[in-house]
């Protein structure tokens, strides 16, 4: 194996959430650290998601792992003045996983770009057989976004069968079934949430409109009309690319009209 150059400063940023005025989860950070690693710019592109220009710049991040602070690919990476968002991480050998590889993007969108979350918990095991299914109590009805496997994360999957580097998870039961099977001594770490899972409302306009009702109660976060995101506001009158939301009665009043046949995708908390 080639001699790694771990010789850049980064640190690594673990996301929480708290909740605004009409309930919507808000980005806060609730862990960081710093670690040496080696970091290589890979390319650059420019694109312009929903009318903003987004500065998208590839990076191989390689950094000692740490089992005890397992990096999942919903962490960020501060480096050089940028913040990053790890979109894979792997070992660096399958035969010597003392490494975990990142590659990671820049996030340059002006009103931020990191999905939070809440209050964060891990749980670790050693198994004591050989078994691929373990049920965990304190899973149950839990969101988890972490699944590593001696160090190793797995892809989390909610139905079908788990194939290699997978885990089945069903939330009901706390019960994760792997697509490997594991040997006496080796661990497993699941990082999870109490957040509620967060879906999608698609409405599509069968007449003009500026309104309708739906998610009446709901914690909204997101809203879109033709693939174009709009800012919620909870007073006032909505003017241009804003969208008022009355929670208690599910409300939304555009700024814009609907044509027939335009949709509009809320993401909410369900």
């Amino acid at each position: 194996m080639a001699q790694l150059k771990l010789n850049r400063r980064v640190t690594v940023r673990a996301w929480g959430h708290t909740q605004n005025e009409i309930g919507s989860p808000v980005a806060a950070e609730i862990a960081a650290w710093q670690m040496w690693a080696e970091v290589e710019d890979r390319s650059g592109f420019n694109s312009t998601p929903y009318g903003q220009t987004l500065w998208q710049y590839d990076y191989k991040v390689t950094v000692r792992m740490e089992p005890s602070r397992p990096i999942a690919s919903n962490y960020t990476l501060d480096y050089n003045g940028k913040r990053l968002k790890i979109n894979s991480t792997s070992p660096h050998s399958e035969a010597y996983r003392a490494y975990l590889v990142m590659r990671c993007t820049t996030i340059s969108v002006s009103e931020g770009g990191v999905i939070p979350f809440s209050q964060i918990g891990v749980y670790d095991y050693i198994t004591n057989e050989e078994t691929d299914t373990f049920i965990v109590d304190i899973l149950k009805g839990k969101y988890i976004f972490g699944a590593f496997k001696d160090g190793e994360e797995f892809e989390i999957i909610y139905e079908g069968v788990p194939v290699g580097r997978q885990v089945l998870f069903a939330r009901a039961t706390g019960t994760l079934t792997w697509g490997i099977v594991f040997n006496v001594g080796e661990d497993f770490a699941i990082q999870y949430t109490p957040m509620p899972i967060l879906v999608d409302y698609n409405f599509t306009a069968s007449s003009v409109t500026n309104t309708f009702t739906a998610l009446a109660g709901k914690q909204i976060f997101g809203a879109f009309k033709d693939g174009k995101y709009f800012r919620i506001i909870t007073t006032g009158t909505p003017v241009g690319r804003q969208v008022k939301f009355t929670k208690a009665t599910g409300v939304f009043l555009w700024g814009i009209d609907f044509a027939i046949g335009e949709t509009a995708t809320i993401q909410y908390a369900n």
